[in-house]
């Protein structure tokens, strides 16, 4: 089972705190606690349903959109986010169909191959079901609602899908184009994201004069610095977001938010319709104003205890040993997580953050090589983020970039074992 711990506002508990409330609870008795009459729990009723979809509704930028012919097809993946999903998309006008066979609670998820947003098969039903009515746009949450995938079809009704750093992009260019042009941008203003996130977010925040602040993976970081934000009376909060689909844009929640988010993503996809583009074309346009990256995550999985022993050798290794240039490529800096120092050149810059099995190794234009062991899974994670002037030149660095890290942690991996 996870347990979820959170603090009064709404973030969840990181580092020394969240571990000392841990041993507590292993040492309690809490079969009273656990049952329905137990003045320790409170059934809530649907005002706060109403109040959380009136709060999601005010995130809308374009009051005026016409939404009227705009078609949506909607899976929750057997999960949470159907009701608040449905009401929120219809009042604002939209035609939304839903997956019925995905739209009812099931904890064993029968009717998908998976219900992870992050894998093309999560999406097979919405995009049969996006075919057949000819929908502007196909969206799909994980089953706990706070994560959401976005598909659309091509002219010749292929499907089109888009990762999480592309949806970011689209987002955060969407987002302060429209505050722009109607005067509502204030500064100083801030994005957050995280330091395995791709660096085009900050590069298109940096051209419109917005920060970008990086934290470590796990979104309790970012609503961390939501609220030291709120509390320092700045800046001003614009959006938070990961590479695993996952983006949060009132400050009122602090984790991600998968029904703010769709809202979001449908009136941007709306507004392109109407200037005749759609997502292909403006994500285009991003890429020929800031640059081409690709970006990927490779794993390598590593099983029991002694694949653990082997990732922390693997670490230490790669610590002890870093890389100097990544397949002829030039590295800019190596940042080190756990001794929080970024080396470049002959400097070294302490890293302000919590420590973490993390190694980056910086390339041009911001582009990035991250590995960490995984935090849930007996496996190590790499994360790619490559830039090139143009698609192609992107796409080549990124292969040349991932066969040499890969074929070099199995050498690593195969002489350590």
């Amino acid at each position: 089972r996870r347990l979820n711990q959170y603090k009064q506002n709404g973030t969840d508990l990181t580092g020394i705190t969240f571990e000392k409330i841990l041993q507590d609870i292993k040492q309690r008795d809490y079969e009273d606690s656990t049952r329905e009459n137990s003045p320790l729990i409170k059934i809530l009723d649907d005002s706060v349903d109403k109040a959380y979809e009136e709060m999601v509704l005010k995130n809308s930028l374009d009051k005026n959109i016409d939404t009227s012919n705009f078609k949506i097809v909607f899976s929750p993946q057997h999960g949470a986010s159907y009701v608040p999903m449905m009401n929120v998309l219809q009042k604002l006008g939209y035609q939304v169909y839903n997956v019925k066979e995905q739209s009812y609670p099931s904890e064993t998820f029968e009717n998908t191959k998976s219900p992870n947003p992050e894998e093309q098969v999560a999406y097979e039903k919405a995009i049969e079901l996006g075919k057949s009515v000819n929908a502007d746009l196909m969206l799909t949450t994980d089953p706990d609602g706070d994560r959401v995938g976005i598909v659309i079809l091509d002219k010749n009704k292929q499907p089109v899908y888009f990762n999480g750093n592309q949806t970011a992009a689209l987002l955060i260019e969407y987002i302060l184009n429209f505050k722009k042009q109607n005067n509502l941008l204030k500064l100083p203003s801030v994005i957050y994201t995280t330091i395995v996130t791709s660096p085009l977010g900050e590069k298109i925040a940096k051209s419109y004069d917005v920060d970008c602040e990086k934290t470590l993976t796990g979104f309790k970081y970012i609503g961390d610095k939501i609220e030291k934000a709120l509390q320092n009376n700045g800046p001003e909060f614009i959006i938070g977001y990961e590479e695993s689909y996952g983006y949060l844009i009132d400050a009122n929640v602090r984790d991600k938010d998968s029904i703010q988010s769709a809202l979001l993503i449908a009136e941007m996809t709306c507004y392109y319709k109407q200037q005749n583009l759609n997502l292909c074309d403006a994500l285009e346009n991003i890429y020929k104003k800031y640059g081409y990256y690709c970006e990927g995550l490779k794993s390598i999985y590593l099983e029991g205890q002694k694949g653990a022993i082997q990732i922390a050798k693997f670490m230490e290794t790669l610590r002890n040993s870093p890389y100097t240039n990544i397949a002829n490529e030039k590295l800019i800096a190596v940042e080190d997580y756990v001794t929080l120092e970024r080396k470049e050149n002959d400097k070294i810059i302490k890293l302000d953050m919590e420590q973490s099995n993390v190694l980056r190794f910086i390339l041009e234009e911001y582009g990035f090589v991250a590995i960490r062991p995984s935090g849930t899974e007996p496996k190590c994670k790499f994360y790619f983020s490559v830039f090139g002037k143009t698609k192609e030149e992107a796409q080549e660095k990124f292969d040349k970039i991932t066969n040499f890290i890969m074929s070099d942690a199995e050498r690593i991996l195969k002489e350590l074992n």
